[in-house]
Formats: structure tokens, sequence, C-alpha cells
């Protein structure tokens, strides 16, 4: 039975491996209430040097790039904690990796991420909802990995309009879970209650007028 090894980088002095993380959202695709999920589409971005992939351009026709897949790189091991489906390593083998001569390595997988996160309604419907996103790296410590934020907030220039919830500010920190890193991805976004006011309420109010107006017409 073969055996699959994946060896870690080597840290600055030997210490441990430098991860700097960034998510990109792209568009927030649902929040159910009534389910408690919450699921958005976006891009967690990963970079860290690898001395083993460095080489001299100059000596390889002055390349100093390659895309390379998932698979056939180290990448740091990420699972979303607290998934609202089942736990698994985020991206996938042919996922692309972006390599440069002088080691530098950045990953940025991207698919929905969907998670648990309770509603608060009593605001109905002005509501405003916060919901995290906790990327643990699973299978290595803190001695192996150091995680570092490279931007406290996610990057929404590309976000998609959603027509019933408003994004209105993220946030990014690392915590320590059983000498663990985990990555919060934090997102608050209220419901365009306007929609609801047109929608529904208006013309309920509008209905209730006609019918009490019906009394006042002579017969």
């Amino acid at each position: 039975m073969g055996i699959t090894v994946e060896p870690i980088p080597d840290g600055p002095g030997g210490g441990p491996v430098q991860i700097f993380v960034h998510f990109s959202l792209m568009s927030l695709k649902d929040f159910d209430v009534q389910m408690s999920r919450f699921a958005v589409s976006g891009f967690l971005t990963s970079s860290w040097r690898d001395e083993r992939l460095k080489w001299l351009a100059s000596n390889h026709d002055d390349i100093r790039s390659l895309r390379l897949n998932q698979g056939e790189v180290w990448t740091p091991c990420f699972v979303l904690w607290n998934s609202d489906a089942s736990l698994a390593k985020i991206g996938f083998a042919d996922a692309p990796v972006r390599v440069s001569s002088d080691g530098l390595v950045i990953w940025n997988p991207g698919q929905v991420f969907v998670t648990s996160c309770n509603a608060d309604v009593t605001y109905f419907p002005f509501d405003i909802q916060r919901c995290t996103m906790d990327f643990l790296s699973y299978g290595y410590n803190m001695d192996e990995l150091n995680i570092t934020v490279d931007a406290a907030i996610a990057s929404t220039d590309d976000e998609t309009l959603n027509t019933m919830w408003e994004i209105l500010h993220t946030k990014l920190f690392v915590t320590e879970k059983q000498h663990e890193h985990m990555l919060h991805v934090s997102v608050t976004f209220k419901r365009r209650g306007l929609v609801f006011v047109l929608l529904i309420i208006m013309p309920v109010v509008l209905m209730s007028l006609v019918n009490l107006a019906v009394f006042f017409i002579p017969c």
C-alpha cells in the first residue's frame, strides 16, 4: 500500500512556515433564516515561500513564474470548520498555483462556502445579520504554520449584487484552537427592507384601505 507524504517547507530560520491569507468575497449567494444556513462564493488566497521551488531564471530561458496544479505542490490544509456540509480540504487537485522563481507560491482556490449561522430577526424586515466562516489549519500546529492576515477586511471589489441582502462590512482575524491557527472571515449584512415594504407591506396596507373604503361608498 502506497503512502502519500507531504513534507512541510522550511520556514525562516527553520521556524514555522509564514502563510499570508486574504479573502475575496464575490457574492452572498444565500441566507436561509429557517435553516440557519449562510452561503457565499469567494476566493481564499494564500501565499508563502517554498525554498525547494526556487530556480535561477537565467538558466531556464528567463522563465520567472510557472502555473502548476494544487495536486503537484505542497499547500496548507484549510478546512471550513463550521461547514454546513462535509468537512473537506479547501480547493481541488486542478486548482491553479502560481510559483515564482524566488520561491513565492500563491494559491487561490475559489468555491461556494456554506456555513451554519443563526439568524436574529428581531427587527425584521430591517434586521442586520453577522455570519462567520471559520477556516482551521487542519493537521498543522502553530509550530509548523504561522497564519497572518494580509488584509483586515475581505475584498468586495468584484462583488455581485444580491437583491435581498446588502453587505455592510467584513473582518478577518486569526485565533488559536487547540494549538492550531483558525482564520475567521466575518461578514455583516442587512436585509434590503425597502423591498419588503414595497412588495409586501404596501400592498397589504392598500388592500386594507380599499376594504375600509367600501363602508363609505353610498348604496
